[in-house]
Order: C-alpha cells, then sequence, then structure tokens
C-alpha cells in the first residue's frame, strides 16, 4: 500500500474515533434521560397509588364512625338518618369498590413496564453474550451500545470496519504467500527484515525471488484459502448482529468482493521495487478523548 493509502487508512481511524466518542456521549446521555423517565413514571404512580390507598381509608375511616353513632342509641336516631342521607351504605361501597378497581389498574401498569423493562434487558444480556463469545466485544476498544439508534448503529459499523481492516493486514498485505508454515515464515521473514537493513536492494531481488519460486496455480490457491479462512473470521465477529439468511449471505458475498479487490491491489506491491508495508494500529495517545471517556 502506497503512503497516500496508509495515511487515509489512519484518517479513516482518527474519524471513526472520534465518531464513536462523539455518539457514545450521545447515547450515554440518552440512556441516562431514559432511565430518569422510567424513575418519574414508576414515582408517579407511587404517588397516585399511595393518594387512593389514602382515601379508601379515608372512606373506611368515615363509614366506621358513622356506624358507631349509629349504635350509639336513640339519641341518635335523627343525626343518623340525616348521615344516612348524605350518605348510604351502598355509596360508600361503590366508592371503594371504585378504588380497588384504580389499585388494581396501576399495579397491572406497573407489572407490563416491569415485564416490557425485564424483556429488553434479557435481550440485550443473550446479545452481548453472543457478541462477547464471537469475539466483537474484545475487539472494540471500549464498551459498544446495544441500542437500535443511528448512533449505536454506526459505533457498530465502525468495529466491524476495524475488524476487517485489522484482518487484511494481517492475512491479506504480506510480503508473501507461500511458504506456508509458520517456521518457514519466520525464518523468510527474519531474512527479508535483515536484508531490508543491511541491504534494502539485496531485499528486493530476494522478495522477487520467493515470490518466483513457486508455481503461479501454488500460489492461486493458497490466496484461495487465505481469502475463505479471513471471510470467515471477519463474518463470524459481527454475527449476531446481522440478522436473516439474506442478510448475512449479503455481507459474506461484498466481504468476498473486498478480498478480492485487496488481493488484486497488493499483489503488484509485494513485486515493487519498494517495499510496502500497512500499519494499522492507533494513534499512541487515542484513548485521550474526554468526551469518549
Amino acid at each position: 500500500m502506497t503512503k497516500k493509502s496508509w495515511r487515509g487508512l489512519k484518517l479513516k481511524e482518527e474519524e471513526i474515533t472520534k465518531l464513536r466518542s462523539t455518539k457514545d456521549s450521545e447515547i450515554a446521555s440518552h440512556r441516562l434521560a431514559k432511565e430518569k423517565e422510567i424513575e418519574t413514571l414508576r414515582s408517579t404512580k407511587d404517588e397516585e397509588i399511595a393518594k387512593l390507598k389514602s382515601a379508601k381509608d379515608t372512606l373506611f375511616e368515615e363509614f366506621q364512625t358513622q356506624f358507631k353513632k349509629w349504635d350509639m342509641g336513640t339519641t341518635k336516631q335523627e343525626e343518623l338518618k340525616g348521615e344516612r342521607d348524605k350518605l348510604s351504605f351502598g355509596e360508600l361501597q361503590n366508592a371503594v369498590a371504585e378504588v380497588e378497581n384504580k389499585l388494581k389498574n396501576m399495579r397491572g401498569l406497573l407489572s407490563s413496564k416491569e415485564r416490557e423493562l425485564a424483556g429488553t434487558v434479557k435481550t440485550l444480556d443473550h446479545l452481548w453474550m453472543k457478541l462477547h463469545q464471537s469475539g466483537f466485544n474484545k475487539a472494540a476498544s471500549r464498551d459498544v451500545p446495544m441500542f437500535d439508534s443511528v448512533q449505536s448503529k454506526y459505533l457498530r459499523k465502525a468495529v466491524a470496519e476495524k475488524i476487517m481492516a485489522n484482518k487484511l493486514c494481517t492475512n491479506i498485505f504480506q510480503q508473501y504467500y507461500l511458504p506456508e508454515s509458520p517456521a518457514a515464515r519466520e525464518a523468510m521473514d527474519n531474512v527479508l527484515e535483515r536484508l531490508y537493513t543491511d541491504n534494502p536492494r539485496g531485499e528486493v531481488i530476494f522478495r522477487r525471488r520467493l515470490l518466483s519460486a513457486y508455481k503461479a496455480e501454488d500460489e492461486e490457491y493458497r490466496v484461495a484459502n487465505i481469502m475463505e479462512s479471513t471471510q470467515a473470521e471477519v463474518v463470524g465477529f459481527p454475527d449476531p448482529l446481522i440478522f436473516g439468511l439474506d442478510a448475512r449471505e449479503s455481507f459474506r458475498s461484498e466481504l468476498g468482493k473486498l478480498l478480492q479487490e485487496a488481493v488484486k491491489l497488493w499483489r503488484p506491491v509485494q513485486r515493487s521495487a519498494v517495499k510496502g508495508v500497512v500499519e494499522n494500529d492507533p494513534e499512541p495517545d487515542w484513548t485521550g478523548y474526554k468526551e469518549y471517556d
């Protein structure tokens, strides 16, 4: 990859990091607002329930007071008759039944909200566990929100792009594809590094001879295996976030095209007179953004 392309990758990484920082702050604020809204609703309902219970108790107390007056003797009969005209026993029963019905409705509403919240939390926990098992969370530099907002989706896409960039660097953008064994590759890497340090021209000659030492069909077979394994690795990370068979197949297909383009782009670099290296490491101080924390 040329220095210009490398700088482009670094700028894109910086833009992704800044976007992640800004959007995470917004998501945290949104989450806090929702939690306050739920708490306010719960507090309001508790106050209404308390008022209704208080009204019920008051009605019962009034009824008991009136009943005692009715039993006090003949001297209270006229008074009881007047009070009986104002508030009958049937009316009290109706009022109490109305209060109890309101309390029942309030309890049902609160229970429904609690079930809804519990279901959402359970779904998010299940999704988070799947992402942890797939390695997606580990690949992310920070916790990625699972909200359905546009900002959260962009952050998750940014993590997926980072995973793809890392796999391109480690699997595709290599100085050579053969030999395949780790021991042989380690030996070749050491030779190329020493030659590049002492004699860059010698490194170019050795690298080109190494690339020409294998048959074209052997190299094509090796490249096909690398692309297949890279595709499987990349798809496995965000798989819990891709819903539906068609979406998965579409993602896999587009990823395959991307890998083909990467190989096509990199092969001339492997044989170039200047050693090409791709770096995908973040800036040393990339974690110092306060708004993302």
